[in-house]
């Protein structure tokens, strides 16, 4: 482990011991007093920002398969299927709510969760509204891109965590299990994605042969995807 990964784990684990307002005073402190720190962050931000773009991305790749897509995302239609809510707003309100609920059990948000609740919903509908992600009109095509799309949410998931400004609500918790009780990452992401998928084909969200492969393939994908993506890259 380097020097810059230790430090990172170390504030992490520091980060997991106290409250939010502690955190934010952490984070101000550190903004205020420490140069190599703000340059840093400000670099983190941005690799974090680019993370949740292809995350974005992916969405709507899955979308535009017509194949399915993932638990999250087939939830978030549903939602938008039965309020006024774009697919983009539907994440957020969702990510709030696991945000609000984390609170109860003292699982508190980083920046990068904050982050992760507006941006990732903010991407997928700007990305939405450029229309340059065709829809395939044949078989091959969709499944191309529905594969495609399980890589590029990998990546895009691999690269802000490893900025290590804070995982998302469902992140924050897939890995929260892994360190206390070693269950494999992969494990963790397929219950959980099955109990999402159960909400989301209750609220008529798109369930396929695509959420099935991202069901059962992000985890062994991600594995990689967090080792591979190591920040600074």
């Amino acid at each position: 482990m380097s020097v810059q990964e230790k430090k990172d784990t170390d504030f992490a684990a520091e980060e997991g011991k106290i409250g939010l307002k502690e955190r934010f005073q952490n984070y101000l402190k550190k903004l205020l007093q420490d140069r190599e720190y703000q340059k840093d962050l400000i670099k983190r931000i941005l690799v974090t920002l680019f993370g949740f773009f292809l995350i974005g991305v992916s969405h709507v790749m899955s979308l535009n398969s017509d194949l399915g897509m993932n638990a999250i995302g087939s939830l978030n239609v549903g939602v938008s299927k039965h309020t006024p809510l774009t697919i983009g707003q539907a994440s957020q309100v969702i990510t709030a709510a696991i945000i609000i609920a984390n609170l109860f059990f003292k699982i508190y948000p980083a920046l990068g969760t904050l982050m992760d609740m507006f941006f990732v919903g903010f991407f997928l509908d700007l990305v939405m509204s450029w229309n340059v992600i065709p829809i395939p009109s044949t078989f091959a095509g969709r499944m191309v891109l529905m594969i495609a799309s399980i890589f590029v949410l990998a990546a895009g998931i691999g690269i802000y965590m490893n900025t290590h400004l804070g995982s998302g609500p469902r992140d924050g918790l897939m890995l929260g299990l892994h360190q206390k009780y070693h269950f494999k990452i992969r494990n963790i992401r397929i219950a959980m994605d099955a109990i999402t998928l159960l909400l989301a084909y209750v609220l008529g969200g798109p369930i396929g042969i695509g959420t099935v492969a991202l069901t059962f393939g992000l985890g062994y994908i991600l594995e990689r995807t967090l080792k591979a993506f190591t920040y600074p890259f």
